[in-house]
C-alpha cells in the first residue's frame, strides 16, 4: 500500500498536478500522464535482472529510479496509486491477440475502475495503446489516429483498435473476473524467461508523446507522430545510452551490457 508520501512522489514522477477527486477527469489525467512519463520497456529482461512485483520493488524501480516496465509492473503499481487515491479498481487477466490467435490466461494485466456509475478499462502497460480510459459500454473512443471499441460477447470482452484508414483488429480479450497480483506471477516469469515469449525476442523502450511515440527497438530509434515516421540505426553504445537518457530519462549503470540491448 502506498502511503501519502509515496503517492506524492508518484504523482510528481508522472508530472501530474491536477485534481485527485474521484472523477473520470482525474482518471483521464492520470492515465495520460502515466503514458507520457513512464516508458513501456523490458530492458531488465535482457540485462538478466529478474522482475519483482512487490510494491516496494516496483516503487523503487519506476518512481525513484525513473525506470519503466511491462504490463505486470506498470499496471500493478498504477493499481496501487489508484487504490491509495480512493478509486474502486480491480486487476483483470487478458489474452493478447497475436494476429492469428489469442494467448493464454494472464498473458496480460489490465485494470478496471468504477466511477460515476460507469466502468472503464485502464492500461498503462500495453505499449502503443489507448492514452485515456475506455468505457466498457460506449463505442468509438477516438484517440489520435485510432478508434478503440470494446465489444461484449457473453461474459467475454474484446478490445478492438482501428487506425484511421486501416481495418479494425483485436488487441486482447478479457473477462471481468478480478484477480490478485499473485495470480499473474507464473506468466510474469514465463514472459521473462521463455523463448516463446514476445518479451525475450527483442528489447524495447517506448513512450507516448503528444502526437505519437518514441521507441528504441534493439538498435533502432524510431520517432512517430502526425503522419510522420523516422527511423535510424543507433551507431554506438554511448549513443544508445544518450538516447535513453535524453528521451526516456533512463540512466543505466555503467556495468550494464548494452550490446545485449542493441543486438539485431
Amino acid at each position: 500500500m502506498l502511503n501519502d508520501v509515496m503517492v506524492a512522489q508518484y504523482l510528481e514522477r508522472i508530472g501530474y498536478r491536477g485534481s485527485t477527486s474521484l472523477e473520470l477527469s482525474t482518471l483521464r489525467g492520470l492515465h495520460l500522464a502515466h503514458m507520457q512519463y513512464v516508458p513501456f520497456e523490458n530492458l531488465d529482461i535482457f540485462l538478466s535482472k529478474p522482475v519483482s512485483l512487490s510494491v516496494d520493488a516496483l516503487f523503487d524501480k519506476v518512481v525513484l529510479k525513473y525506470r519503466g516496465g511491462f504490463c505486470y509492473e506498470l499496471n500493478t503499481l498504477f493499481f496501487e496509486l489508484l487504490t491509495a487515491l480512493g478509486f474502486q479498481v480491480h486487476m483483470l487477466s487478458a489474452k493478447v491477440f497475436n494476429g492469428s490467435s489469442y494467448g493464454p490466461d494472464f498473458d496480460h494485466m489490465l485494470l478496471t475502475v468504477a466511477v460515476n456509475d460507469k466502468q472503464v478499462i485502464m492500461d498503462v502497460g500495453f505499449g502503443d495503446s489507448f492514452r485515456e480510459p475506455v468505457f466498457l459500454d460506449i463505442s468509438h473512443s477516438i484517440q489520435l489516429d485510432s478508434v478503440y471499441d470494446v465489444e461484449q460477447h457473453g461474459l467475454n470482452f474484446i478490445l478492438y483498435r482501428r487506425k484511421i484508414g486501416m481495418a479494425r483488429s483485436p488487441q486482447y480479450g478479457f473477462t471481468l473476473n478480478t484477480h490478485q497480483v499473485l495470480a499473474f506471477h507464473t506468466m510474469c516469469v514465463f514472459q521473462q524467461t521463455s523463448p516463446k515469449s514476445h518479451f525475450t525476442q527483442k528489447s524495447v523502450c517506448s513512450i507516448a508523446t503528444k502526437y505519437g511515440r518514441k521507441t528504441i527497438s534493439n538498435g533502432r530509434f524510431i520517432i512517430s507522430g502526425k503522419n510522420k515516421r523516422t527511423e535510424y540505426i543507433i551507431g554506438s553504445e554511448s549513443e544508445y545510452r544518450e538516447i535513453l537518457r535524453k528521451n526516456f530519462k533512463i540512466a543505466l549503470s555503467e556495468d550494464c551490457c548494452l550490446a545485449r540491448l542493441m543486438a539485431k
